[in-house]
């Protein structure tokens, strides 16, 4: 009888040992689980921010790359008309200079077909109109001077303006690359903590 209740009693230690092991094996697999949920959970958020990032970049990136495409466009844009402004003035030029020209052949024919009396005062009329001319021909170098001036500040400025935005756009840029380098560095900071807390636990 006593040989039957020690058997009984080792065999209910027995039971209760594997019972025990079965329950910390289940709670150890539970544990396992739930670290492997988490660590998917982490990898998924971590590639979502990833993304975000990666998608917040392409769209900046294609902001600028609009942005200088337009002022190229704009700058093209107004060459264009100058050259085409330059080249308007240049005929008119040589129109006026051809008219002038067919005056002063008419002139000297008309000259010719009149007596001496009427040529005298024709050179007189002419000496008077070519002074008119040069006075005019100076008035308008001094216009088309200013003209020119007036231009090349409007250009400078311009330019000033251009070099302006594109510094400002440089700073924007570095100062935006320096703000997600610091947001890489906690984030591998936190993600080493996070990790060295895992393994400590």
């Amino acid at each position: 009888e006593k040989e039957a209740k020690r058997q009984a009693f080792f065999a209910q230690q027995l039971e209760e040992m594997e019972q025990n092991a079965a329950a910390e094996e289940i709670q150890r697999q539970e544990q396992a689980e739930k670290a492997k949920r988490e660590a998917l959970a982490k990898a998924k958020r971590d590639a979502e921010e990833q993304t975000a990032i990666a998608k917040k970049r392409l769209h900046e990136e294609q902001l600028r790359r609009a942005e200088e495409e337009s002022l190229r466009k704009a700058i093209a844009l107004e060459d264009e008309k100058r050259r085409k402004k330059a080249q308007a003035e240049e005929e008119a030029k040589i129109l006026r200079q051809r008219a002038a020209e067919r005056e002063r052949m008419e002139r000297e024919r008309q000259a010719k077909k009149e007596a001496e009396a009427k040529r005298k005062a024709e050179e007189e009329a002419r000496r008077k109109a070519e002074e008119e001319a040069r006075r005019k021909a100076i008035n308008e170098l001094d216009r088309r001077q200013a003209e020119a001036r007036r231009k090349a500040e409007q250009e400078a400025e311009a330019l000033r303006q251009v070099e302006a935005r594109r510094k400002a756009q440089e700073e924007a840029e570095a100062r935006r690359q320096a703000g997600a380098r610091r947001k890489a560095q906690e984030e591998a900071e936190a993600r080493r903590q996070a990790e060295a807390r895992r393994k400590a636990q």
